[in-house]
């Protein structure tokens, strides 16, 4: 690799790196939805399901969005990641976090289903 492809590719990684830790600002004290799943000991699968029959969680295409009750709730916020689509474009893809009002909330149906 050339110099200047080096430098620009490392320009590009670091506009990246700042468009998400603006698009991401006060989401720092949250959780994915596969990290809650590990801090409880579930199988994300489930606890996507589970998310989904509370009305916390719904399908969008084929991501989960999280619900505008849970949003509302202060249960949930929206973070984003960047890819590359195939044709080489860079795509921002949102996904669910749950704050920590939101996890206890969870925790406490959990428990309460058990």
């Amino acid at each position: 690799m050339k110099t200047t492809e080096k430098l620009l590719l490392r320009s590009s990684q670091e506009l990246i790196c700042n468009m998400m830790k603006e698009r991401n600002a006060g989401t720092e004290d949250c959780i994915s939805t596969t990290d809650l799943a590990r801090d409880i000991g579930i199988p994300r699968e489930y606890i996507a399901d589970y998310l989904v029959s509370i009305g916390l969680l719904h399908q969008v295409a084929h991501r989960k969005k999280a619900s505008k009750m849970a949003s509302e709730q202060g249960y949930a916020m929206t973070r984003v990641r960047y890819e590359y689509s195939s044709k080489g474009r860079l795509t921002e893809i949102p996904f669910p976090v749950w704050t920590p009002k939101g996890v206890e909330h969870i925790k406490r149906k959990l428990k309460l289903k058990k």
